[in-house]
Parts: C-alpha cells; structure tokens; sequence
C-alpha cells in the first residue's frame, strides 16, 4: 500500500507543479483587471465630467444649460473615441513594465528509467522488473540588460503617446462644450430678436390700421399706407428666416444633447 501511495504521488505531483505554473501564467494580474474595469466603464460612459469645471458653468444660474453641457459630454461619440485613446496608452505604459522586470519559469516533470541489464563489465545480470522515477522541478530566472536604452525608449514613447492622448481628450472635451454652449446662447439670442420682430410686426400693423383711418378722413396718402405695408412685409421676411436659421440650430443642438 506503501508504495503504491508513493508511485501516485510521483505521478500526480508533476501535474500539479505544472498545472499550478501554467494556471499563474495565464491568470490576469489585479492591474489589469482594474485597468479592464475602467475600460469597460468609460464604453458605457465617456468619463470626461471630471475635467470640466462645472461650478464655473453653474455660476451663470441656468440648470439648462449645465444638463445639456453634461449630456454632451457624456453621450458624444468623439469624447468617449479620446477617452479610450488615453486609456489604451496608459495600457501601453503598464504593459511596458513587464520589460523592465526579471522573468521567473517554474516546470515540473517525471522521468522514469528501467535498471540496465548489463554492468559495467558486459556480463548480463539479473534484475527485477521495476523502474525508478526521477522527479525535476526547474527554476529558471532571467533578465536582459538594456544597454542601448531600447525599452527605455520604448517606453518613452508610449508616455509621448499618452500625452498626446490625454491633450487631444481635453481638446474634445472642451470643443464639445463650446460648440453646445454657443448654439444654446445663440439659440436663446434669436429667440429674443425673433420676439422683437413680433413686436414690431404688431406695432406696424397698428400703424397701417391708424393711417387706413387717416386715409379716410384724408389726413393720409396711399403711398405712405403703401410703405408701411412694404415695411411690414420686411419684418415678417426677416422673421421668417430666422426662425428656419434657429430651428436648424436646435436641431445641431439635439444631436450634441441626445
């Protein structure tokens, strides 16, 4: 019973040194687990209302305009594309460090041999049939010294990378919210002149009325009746455009929002 419990324990314990080095081989390390965790979160959100300043928006009062200024932001596709930029070079960054460290192999392995059936003088000798295990368990450890700055430049590189990355996020970021602010003021501005057309457009069309009255009691000539209506016709045109002009700018301003 003995030796049986010994024979299995030979055979299974290189299995399991094996199994063990491959199983820590292939594990992924908690960096990347954490680095794979905010990746996953910046695909659901774009992750940039960090770098806004937004108790600067809130001073101007208007909780329209700092909602709208956060769904931009967090809906556009332009700022999540930077976002994922960055995170992939900081990835570039972590992953480099693997280089700069040494490197650690364990293995397993059973070998097993049959006694010779002759000595060493050549004459043929009886033996029992058996065989003996040999059980290697190696350790290799290496490191590569980078004496012409290979890696090193590497890995400058990807923190050039990274740079630029981060640089060209806050450039979104903040040509996001000026475009959306500028349609909203711009929005809000026409509102306001549309709604000085419509004042003047009612204040002209009493005017008419009151000369029609004068044209009657012959205090008025047709012709100044006919200049009021071309002005008129003017404010009415002017207004007209603007409110095409403003709609195609709510609509710019909904698919920033949306």
């Amino acid at each position: 019973m003995k030796y049986t419990w010994l024979r299995l324990a030979k055979r299974v314990i290189p299995f399991l040194i094996i199994f063990i080095s491959f199983w820590g081989a292939c594990v992924i390390p908690a960096s990347c687990k954490e680095n794979i965790s905010v990746l996953k979160a910046g695909v659901t959100e774009a992750n940039g209302s960090e770098r806004v300043n937004w108790s600067w928006w809130e001073s101007f009062g208007d909780t329209t305009l700092v909602d709208a200024l956060k769904k931009s932001v967090n809906n556009s596709f332009d700022v999540l594309i930077a976002d994922l930029k960055a995170k992939e070079a900081e990835n570039y960054i972590n992953s480099s460090l693997k280089d700069q460290v040494p490197s650690l192999t364990l293995g397993g392995s059973l070998v097993e041999a049959n006694p010779a059936r002759i000595n060493y003088f050549g004459e043929e000798r009886n033996t029992a049939q058996k065989s003996i295990g040999f059980l290697y368990l190696p350790l290799e450890f290496s490191y590569e010294f980078d004496f012409w700055g290979i890696r090193s430049g590497q890995r400058a590189y990807a923190k050039a990378n990274r740079d630029f990355a981060e640089f060209e996020k806050n450039y979104v970021i903040l040509s996001t919210l000026s475009n959306v602010s500028a349609l909203y003021f711009n929005i809000l501005n026409n509102e306001n002149i549309i709604s000085l057309y419509e004042e003047i457009a009612e204040l002209k069309k009493q005017k008419i009325a009151v000369s029609n009255e004068k044209l009657e009691l012959g205090l008025a000539t047709r012709q100044e009746i006919i200049e009021l209506q071309k002005e008129l016709a003017g404010i009415e045109s002017k207004k007209t455009l603007l409110k095409a002009k403003n709609e195609e700018l709510k609509n710019k301003f909904y698919l920033f929002v949306s």
